[in-house]
């Protein structure tokens, strides 16, 4: 791999390539502001989009697993110290080359790194994508063996199915993961590859076959299946041999994102839409509290002047913009979330109360004080 390659699978796209929410940059700091930031799962995604997968669903994906060969020989040469810097080192460029291609991170097991690919980012060429990050990783080996000093190879297996995605685990300590059989068949692949191979299951093969004519399959006996499991394996010579530009082709250019790009995101991606306006309604929700319990209970002049009745048509839109948020939610079935359900559940609340106060002044005006609501 070239210096230059490596360098660019590095770079980090300046905005979230699902909502257009920006990294970097003056419009930035309002996203910012609310929470929005790098997910740490892939940092190519803003944290809210990377909620998503917290919802749970059914899905395609490609499971990758990568695992750095002769751990136990590492730690008992070298010392935990040394091989804890090494692995580290490991984990670190293959979680770039992974996000580089749209993977998600799934969990860091020991020194093993495993990923999905198709979630949340949808990739009709998930399974193309994962093996042209399976192919870096085992290119970037030797690299990082000179960096660390240490001869170091890496084993890499990867399975396409329907899994299900989700947290599991207590709303404290929750874990997001997938669960299915392509999960279970890239760990098991995993463990029949041999250091410097890529192992990969009939799905995957489909998708690469016109570029890796020659590979033939295996039938593996593989625990907990109860029959043998068709499979292909690519040496470490044909992983060399394998066309350059086939990676290149798969790596996608960051979008970049305009000012009215920005202005779309906050007012109707669901998840920066969400979370940036919620700030906005819950002021107007709490505003409209001031709007009954001040503004009426002061100066007529004050009370029965401009301010007073566009405050109040603001809490209005404002209660109106909170609840159609929630019934879209609703309806797109993004309301499974703990975290979330408590926000909707604040923003619910507050639309409630701001109509039924703006509902009360009026009646108080007009039934009590005998007051028209746009003046005397």
């Amino acid at each position: 791999m070239t210096e230059e390659r490596a360098e660019a699978l590095a770079i980090r796209s300046k905005d979230c390539r699902l909502c257009g929410a920006p990294f970097t940059g003056a419009l930035s700091y309002p996203f910012l502001l609310v929470g929005i930031r790098r997910s740490p799962r892939n940092p190519n995604l803003c944290n809210r989009c990377s909620t998503h997968v917290e919802d749970g669903e059914l899905v395609d994906v490609t499971i990758l697993v990568a695992d750095l060969s002769g751990f136990t020989r590492l730690t008992h040469e070298l010392g935990p110290d040394r091989t804890h810097a090494i692995v580290d080192r490991f984990l670190r460029r293959a979680t770039e080359i992974l996000v580089a291609h749209d993977a998600y991170i799934d969990k860091y097991i020991g020194d093993a790194v495993m990923a999905y690919f198709n979630a949340p980012v949808r990739r009709p060429d998930h399974a193309r994508r994962a093996m042209a990050a399976a192919r870096e990783i085992q290119l970037a080996l030797p690299e990082i063996g000179r960096e660390m000093g240490v001869a170091l190879g890496a084993t890499t297996a990867i399975a396409s199915g329907r899994v299900r995605l989700g947290r599991l685990g207590s709303d404290e300590m929750a874990s997001i993961t997938a669960i299915g059989d392509a999960v279970n068949l890239a760990s098991r692949l995993e463990s029949e590859t041999r250091s410097g191979e890529i192992l990969m299951d009939a799905t995957v093969h489909a998708a690469v076959r016109d570029d890796l004519p020659d590979i033939s399959p295996e039938n593996l006996t593989l625990k907990g299946f109860p029959e043998p499991v068709e499979a292909f394996r690519l040496s470490a010579s044909g992983i060399a041999g394998w066309p350059i530009a086939l990676t290149d082709e798969f790596a996608a250019p960051p979008k970049r994102v305009s000012a009215l790009g920005v202005v779309f995101s906050v007012l109707a991606a669901p998840c920066v839409g969400w979370y940036v306006l919620s700030p906005f309604l819950y002021s107007i929700g709490f505003g409209a509290v001031l709007d009954s319990a001040i503004f009426s209970s002061i100066d007529d002049r004050l009370d029965d002047g401009p301010l007073r009745i566009s405050f109040s048509i603001l809490a209005l839109v404002g209660a109106g913009v909170n609840l159609g948020i929630l019934v879209r939610a609703h309806r797109r079935k993004r309301l499974k979330n703990l975290r979330v359900r408590r926000s909707a559940f604040l923003l619910g609340a507050l639309a409630v109360v701001t109509i039924a106060l703006v509902g009360f002044e009026l009646f108080v005006h007009l039934h009590l004080y005998g007051k028209k609501f746009l003046g005397h």
